[in-house]
């Protein structure tokens, strides 16, 4: 009888360790799946300011920015790339006007959830090379993320670092400049450069 009642007990110790593995593994895997999910940000596509924008940050942008646009026709222009994370939200403003774009490129502008303008800059469109003209990186300052700004870089742009690049066989219409922007002293700010080749 003593047999049968150790084979028993080693049969239960057995099951109890099998189960606790087992719950062990199931919280481990939920637990990396929902690290990795809060370190992937969360771009959204461009989207209907008037759709995607608080309202009132939606006027002030407006206000701020480009004064004319205040009907409702020209509202509806006004493209939004809400930028949500664990960190602060963050919306981007493209404001596809001719009125508001010359020689650099168009405007687009940077707000903070509360309505502080935190960049603005004018930038080329990538469509063409099938870049995002803004992506955003995996590190964040003062509670922002920072965001990474792609950009074409023409002929006319190159200077003697692009002319080594070219003379090697480069293509100056595949050369992308990259632009890492972090929030630093209330406003964001240019922390690294660099430039990649873009294959088609």
């Amino acid at each position: 009888m003593v047999l049968p009642s150790l084979i028993f007990r080693w049969n239960r110790n057995k099951t109890r360790l099998l189960i606790g593995v087992s719950l062990g593994l199931i919280c481990l895997s939920v637990g990396l799946v929902g690290l990795m999910n809060a370190q992937k940000p969360n771009l959204a596509t461009w989207q209907s300011a008037t759709v995607a924008a608080p309202q009132e940050l939606l006027r002030l942008v407006v206000r701020q920015n480009y004064p004319v646009a205040e009907n409702a026709t020209t509202l509806k222009q006004i493209q939004v790339l809400p930028i949500s994370t664990q960190s602060k939200p963050l919306y981007v403003f493209d404001f596809r006007s001719p009125d508001l774009c010359g020689r650099g490129g168009c405007l687009f502008a940077v707000y903070t959830a509360t309505g502080k303008s935190v960049l603005r800059l004018l930038l080329s469109p990538l469509s063409s090379l099938n870049v995002p003209l803004f992506s955003v990186s995996s590190q964040t300052l003062s509670g922002y993320p920072c965001l990474v700004i792609s950009q074409p870089i023409s002929q006319n742009q190159s200077n003697q670092l692009f002319s080594s690049i070219l003379n090697k066989g480069g293509n100056s219409q595949s050369l992308i400049s990259q632009n890492l922007y972090c929030y630093s002293r209330e406003e964001f700010t240019l922390f690294n450069h660099w430039i990649t080749e873009h294959r088609s």
